[in-house]
């Protein structure tokens, strides 16, 4: 499983253009979302923005429970978040960069 650029349930940009769609607001084609303006952006790296990542998404593609991510967070284990009030997001780069610090060295046996 890898992490996707699709838009999902726990993107608000995502989650407030649905709720618009659904009450016939329409919008610009690959318009981003910042604040209450529209971008004409298709892409987040156009803005220099990455991809962020939050704690139910990171549980998802990890395999693990959501509150292994915060006990991860408590022992000092768990990959760089950063912090929006209670909101924790993980940009994607510093997930894989977490996951080849864990990756396992070849077992030899024999």
């Amino acid at each position: 499983m890898a992490i996707h650029q699709e838009p999902n349930a726990f993107d608000p940009v995502a989650g407030r253009a649905a709720r618009e769609a659904r009450a016939g607001v329409s919008r610009p084609l690959g318009s981003l979302l910042v604040g209450s303006a529209y971008l004409g952006v298709t892409d987040m790296n156009e803005l220099g923005l990455e991809r962020l990542i939050g704690v139910e998404e990171l549980a998802a593609y990890l395999g693990v429970p959501i509150q292994t991510i915060y006990d991860w967070r408590c022992a000092g284990t768990a990959p760089r978040a950063f912090k929006f009030g209670k909101r924790l997001k993980f940009a994607v780069t510093d997930v894989a960069e977490w996951l080849e610090q864990h990756h396992e060295a070849g077992v030899r046996r024999g």
